[in-house]
This record gives structure tokens, C-alpha cells and sequence, in this order.
């Protein structure tokens, strides 16, 4: 009969596959059967170990015989039957309990085990006569670990379509994200950043705009930082203590050079009158140009670098005859995009070249830059500089005729424009650097901000700000407090 009952097996595919939904009487029930089996297994269990033990008795009175790897007994069918119930009951209650606790709905097929016994059969029968009592308990109880859900995303309600849910699904995310964005907003401003737009009302209130706010809240403006010409490389090269490349390098030696030069400027007197007056260029004013603006350009270290030694490679070789007669090759570095801002600045206002250098050397570069003699509208040589009581010569542009208003010199000497600080456009000198931009630069910032102005002092003032360097006692302590 016991083998019979381990033979018997009904068939899988005759079992069809219902909801594994018990209530918790049906679960009490099934514990129940569980520890009883398991205590029959311990009553089996401790008969059998009395029966070793007499076994083992009885054989040390006979003949002790010969030890093998051969098992002494085997399991009985009643206690194969025992305990293949006793597994299959924990495997049952184990998926069970799983259930509970994801709160998912699984076919018998996915609970049951795949061995097929009469343990399986009597389980689904056991489900298929309470199928009708079953209630959705299972579905709303939870765990004190868990918590109940108002709906889970990763089911298909059965009260509406498939396409129709998931759209409603969708649309109370999306409420749900957009009161989260109008509630959690955190905007906050680069503190470097000095002109930016002035965010909606809906979105910012002025007194955020003025919180620094945690990396991980900040969000970045419209805006991105604008690179000041000559100012932003001037920072960055402070930044470090030592520079890391050569062009910061130029920079911190061309601001030390004009924090001293500054000084100098400061305590320069007016040039006399009667110098100015025998120096002024009658130039009429150039019309038909976008702006009635005039742009003086330094050359030397300005446009182009004239080599010392004639063996240094050059990008071109010039001619020049001295008043002896005497002619040599000068070797001449052209700095990039020279002669394209001559060429796009002579279009929309009045450009200049003033060079402190002689006219036998300047003239023969200047042609080089403006074969046509078109782009530029006056070039200007060491006779027309202010020569100081210290020996510097100064380029006092009153000897122009213009209205100061109106008018700049970029020059890479301070003291070129000693008695017009507001006047002057700083530049750091150029020498044979192919990758200088600096030209390139200073083009942006004319077209964008001093040429249109009414005022071009007013806006190269606020800009360099040149005046108060005399505040502070060295130049590090100077860029970083102004700008």
C-alpha cells in the first residue's frame, strides 16, 4: 500500500492552474499538518535509533565482522512517504509566505512543486474546494515592513484597458513631478557671474537669487560666465601661484609692469601747450563709417615684433635704410589676426597707427600691413610723441583733434597713454606666439562694448578700472580686490 501510494501520481497537465489566494484559517490548517508530520518524523526517527542500538548490541556479543562502506539499512517506504511530505509542505508554505509579503498573484503551476506525488493532488484539491471562499485578503494585508500601496505600476488593472491605464498612470506622474518642481525649486546664481537676466517671479523670489546654494541643488544659469578681454586671462593667471603656462606667465609680468607704470602716470603733469599745438595732426574726420569713433593702434609689440637678432627665424624680412644709408634685413613677427582687425575695423570707424619707433623702421612695416594705403586713415612716428621730463615718450592724444570721448589707444605700455588712463586698452606684448588670440579678443570687445558706447572712457574705465590700482601696495592684492 505505502508503494502504491509513492507510484501514484496524477498527471500535471489534469491539475488547472487557480489562484494560490488562502485565507488565514486555510494557512492554520496547513501548519497544523505540517507539525504533526514533523513530530511523526521525530517518533520514526528516535524508533529507528532504538533499533540501531540493539542491532549494534546484539553484534558485539557475536563475531565482529569485517567494516565496509556498505550502508547498514536503508530508509523504509512509511518514512520515504514521511518525509517527501514533511519537504514538500515547507516548500509549499515557504512560496506561500513569499506571496504574502510581495503581495503578487501566482497560477498553482509557479507554487506547487514539479514533483509529482500524492501530496500535490491532495493540495489542489484542498484549493480547488475553496476556491469559492477565497477572499481578497491576501491582496490588501501587509507586513509591519511593508506598506500599503495606493496602486502598483507593475500591474495591469483589469477595469481598464491596457492603453488606458498606463495613460493615466502617465498623467499622474506627470502632476505628481511638476508640484514637485513648483514646490523643491532651488535656483542659485554663479557668484562670479555680474550680468545676468532677472529670472520669472514664478519660478524665483529676489531674496534666493542671493543664496548659495549646495552643488547638488544649484542649477546653472541661462547665461554662461562672459570672458572679459584682458581682465579673465589677467584672474586666471593670479589664480595660481605659479603660472602654468607661458602666456600666464606674460600676464603677470605685464600686470606688475603696468601696476608701476600706473604710478608713474598718476604724477604726470599736463603736456605744455605750445608742444601740443606745434604737434596737432589737421586730420578731418573720416564720414560715412558705422561709428564716429577713432582707434589708435600701438605697432611694436602691439601688431608686430621686430626681432633683435637677425638670425632668429621671421615671418618676413623688410628692408630698412637708416638716415646713413645704411640698409639691413629686419626680421618681422606678425601677430595673428593683425591684419584682419585693420581691415574690419577701417570699415565701421577710424583706425590709426602712433609709434613712439622712427619713420625710416615704422614705415616700411606699416606698408607691409596696408600695401593699399587704404585701411588706415593716419600713421603717426616718434615726432609726434610728448617727450618727458624722465626721457618717456608719450602719446597725448589732444594732437588729434578729436573729442577725447571718442577716442582709444591699445598700446602694450602703460605709459604710452600716461595722461589719458581712460583712454587706454591694455594689451600683453606679442613676440612670436602663433596661438595669440589676443587681437581676435580685443576685435569682440570694441565692436560690442566701447564703439557703440557714447561714452568710450566710461566703459574701458569700469573695464580695467586702471586708476585704482594705486589703492593697494602690490599687484596680486590689486587683481584680486578689483576684480
Amino acid at each position: 500500500m505505502q508503494n502504491q501510494n509513492i507510484k501514484s501520481v496524477t498527471s500535471r497537465q489534469d491539475v488547472k492552474p487557480i489562484k494560490a489566494n488562502i485565507t488565514r484559517e486555510q494557512f492554520q490548517t496547513l501548519t497544523k499538518l505540517y507539525n504533526s508530520g514533523r513530530q511523526q518524523n521525530n517518533n520514526v526517527e528516535r524508533d529507528r535509533n532504538q533499533q540501531q542500538q540493539q542491532a549494534s548490541n546484539q553484534q558485539q556479543q557475536q563475531t565482529i565482522t569485517p567494516r565496509n562502506n556498505t550502508p547498514q539499512s536503508c530508509r523504509t517506504a512509511q518514512e520515504v512517504f514521511i518525509y517527501s511530505k514533511q519537504k514538500k509542505m515547507k516548500y509549499f508554505l515557504y512560496q506561500k509566505s513569499n506571496l504574502k509579503e510581495q503581495g503578487k498573484m501566482q497560477n498553482n503551476s509557479q507554487v506547487l512543486p514539479k514533483t509529482k506525488n500524492s501530496l500535490h493532488r491532495n493540495f489542489s484539491q484542498l484549493e480547488k474546494s475553496a476556491s469559492a471562499l477565497l477572499t481578497p485578503l491576501i491582496q490588501t494585508t501587509t507586513t509591519p515592513q511593508s506598506k500599503q500601496k495606493k496602486y502598483n505600476l507593475m500591474s495591469i488593472d483589469q477595469r481598464f484597458p491596457s492603453n488606458q491605464f498606463a495613460q493615466q498612470i502617465a498623467q499622474q506622474l506627470k502632476k505628481k513631478n511638476e508640484t514637485n518642481k513648483k514646490e523643491n525649486l532651488k535656483v542659485s546664481l554663479d557668484d562670479f557671474i555680474t550680468q545676468v537676466s532677472r529670472p520669472t517671479k514664478t519660478l524665483i523670489s529676489p531674496f534666493k537669487q542671493t543664496k548659495s546654494l549646495s552643488p547638488s541643488t544649484r542649477v546653472q544659469s541661462a547665461k554662461p560666465k562672459k570672458q572679459i578681454y584682458y581682465v579673465s586671462s589677467l584672474v586666471e593667471a593670479f589664480k595660481h601661484q605659479y603660472p602654468q603656462t607661458c602666456e600666464q606667465q606674460l600676464f603677470k609680468d605685464h600686470a606688475v609692469q603696468t601696476f608701476n607704470c600706473v604710478g608713474f602716470c598718476m604724477n604726470l603733469q599736463e603736456s605744455d601747450k605750445e608742444i601740443i599745438q606745434s604737434k596737432i595732426l589737421n586730420l578731418p574726420p573720416k564720414l560715412n563709417c558705422k561709428y564716429q569713433k577713432t582707434v589708435v593702434f600701438d605697432l611694436d609689440e602691439t601688431l608686430i615684433h621686430c626681432n633683435e637678432n637677425q638670425s632668429l627665424k621671421a615671418d618676413v624680412y623688410l628692408p630698412i635704410t637708416f638716415p646713413s644709408g645704411d640698409t639691413v634685413q629686419a626680421g618681422i613677427n606678425i601677430r595673428p589676426f593683425a591684419k584682419w582687425i585693420l581691415q574690419e575695423l577701417s570699415q565701421i570707424c577710424e583706425v590709426i597707427v602712433f609709434t613712439a619707433s622712427h619713420q625710416c623702421y615704422a614705415s616700411q612695416v606699416i606698408q607691409y600691413l596696408d600695401p593699399k594705403n587704404q585701411l588706415l586713415s593716419a600713421q603717426l612716428f616718434r615726432d609726434k610723441c610728448v617727450l618727458s621730463p624722465d626721457g618717456v615718450h608719450i602719446k597725448d592724444l589732444k594732437i588729434f583733434n578729436r573729442d577725447l570721448k571718442d577716442i582709444v589707444l591699445v598700446d602694450n605700455a602703460a605709459y604710452s597713454f600716461g595722461v589719458h588712463l581712460e583712454n587706454g586698452i591694455p594689451i600683453i606684448p606679442y613676440y612670436d606666439n602663433k596661438d595669440d588670440k589676443e587681437l581676435k579678443t580685443l576685435y569682440d570687445f570694441l565692436v560690442e562694448q566701447v564703439l557703440p558706447a557714447p561714452d568710450c572712457r566710461l566703459v574701458l574705465q569700469s573695464t580695467f578700472r586702471l586708476r585704482e590700482f594705486l589703492k593697494y601696495n602690490e599687484p596680486k592684492l590689486a587683481i584680486e580686490k578689483l576684480f
